[in-house]
């Protein structure tokens, strides 16, 4: 492979058709009308779930936790996994929660039910489950947890890609649900998120809207990363330290806002395309767990019962990827657990007992790369580095 081309970790196209429709829709302030087509397609798809369309995924988990709250912000505390997008804590802050942290299982990426008892017990008020890659989180047991212990469930599916659990499109348990549609999801808007509700939940307020330089900003955004996510010019932002690309960071907490006008129009194309999109990131997965099946150190368990969405493919890892695997999309994701963070240690009610799970994620998870920018022989050079004990236990 030559050492000019460069492949994105994760990726899902935005078409320029709809991308020129959104510049269109922003200039004439036509957005309204789409906005409630593009919910109405979200509550189809969701078990008729009432939708309300939001600037981020993180605005979306941010309501979530408000609107699920009945007592005063210095009893709420929300159960996280230790082992997550920090954007989830982010959120948590933003509501003005306390946090208290639960392990994640080194095997399954599953919340650790011991673990998460123990949060409950310490007077969690509220329960993240979080779906990671694509991969599906069987939440039934941790809905009667829950229950059990009068807190409230809600399940980040930010990264579910469209997966399935027992045939069932998740998230489909929690009474609150959170979807985002930025540029590292299985649906591509350029931006903003969605809160899933069930039909009791109460009304929310009617949200501000987006600024319009910000709407415009946000399209910009949107047409450079998909002119550059091709593989002969990913390079590029890449070797620029200042965009932060591939990296994760703690963001402060901003104010929630409605999904701007081009993220609507972006949307309503996307969720167009997104079964032949997902189908295309499950036929890469197989492949992988299929050619890595005699390394059984690499790969993680499947999901009991659900059909993965393949937003990215995990492995576990014992050092950094070589550079040619790098080049070809292999990545860290989440190099810390949610408690190296200040910020959030800040915000503890308490140290965590124990999350050696998730520090063991932390130190050893990387993804391999699912998406459409990756064909046969870019698979089978992947493979092949892998083959050749390239970071195998």
């Amino acid at each position: 492979m030559s050492t000019l081309l460069r492949f994105p970790p994760v990726y899902t196209a935005v078409q320029w058709s709809a991308i020129a429709d959104a510049a269109w829709m922003t200039a004439s302030g036509s957005g309204k009308r789409g906005a409630r087509r593009a919910a109405e397609m979200l509550e189809e798809r969701y078990h008729d779930r009432r939708a309300l369309l939001t600037d981020s995924g993180t605005s979306a988990l941010t309501l979530a936790l408000r609107m699920s709250t009945s007592g005063t912000p210095p009893s709420n505390i929300v159960a996280l996994p230790g082992y997550a997008c920090p954007d989830i804590a982010t959120a948590a802050i933003g509501a003005g929660f306390r946090i208290v942290l639960y392990d994640v299982d080194t095997d399954t990426l599953e919340p650790i039910t011991a673990s998460v008892r123990r949060c409950l017990q310490q007077g969690a008020t509220h329960l993240v489950v979080v779906h990671l890659y694509g991969r599906l989180v069987n939440a039934t047991p941790f809905a009667a947890m829950a229950m059990e212990f009068g807190a409230t469930l809600i399940e980040d599916a930010a990264q579910s890609a469209w997966g399935l659990h027992q045939r069932a499109r998740g998230p489909n348990i929690a009474p609150f649900a959170v979807v985002s549609f930025g540029r590292g999801k299985g649906v591509n808007a350029g931006g903003g998120g969605a809160l899933l509700m069930h039909a009791a939940v109460a009304d929310a307020d009617p949200l501000p809207p987006v600024s319009a330089s910000s709407a415009w900003k946000s399209l910009v955004v949107t047409a450079a990363s998909e002119l550059l996510s091709a593989p002969w010019l990913y390079a590029i932002p890449a070797a620029v330290p200042a965009l932060g690309v591939g990296q994760t960071v703690y963001h402060d907490p901003q104010p929630a806002r409605s999904m701007s006008a081009p993220c609507v129009r972006l949307l309503r194309n996307a969720l167009e395309q997104e079964n032949s999109v997902a189908a295309a990131r499950r036929v890469h997965a197989a492949r992988y767990r299929a050619a890595l099946a005699t390394n059984r150190a690499l790969l993680f368990a499947e999901g009991d019962g659900s059909t993965d969405g393949a937003l990215r493919f995990p492995v576990r890892l014992e050092r950094e990827p070589s550079p040619t695997l790098a080049r070809l999309g292999v990545s860290r994701s989440y190099p810390r657990t949610l408690l190296d963070y200040p910020a959030v240690q800040r915000h503890l009610t308490s140290t965590p007992d124990d999350l050696t799970g998730s520090r063991q994620l932390a130190a050893s998870t990387y993804t391999l790369p699912t998406h459409s920018r990756i064909d046969e022989p870019t698979r089978e050079a992947i493979l092949r580095q892998l083959r050749l004990g390239d970071g195998q236990r």
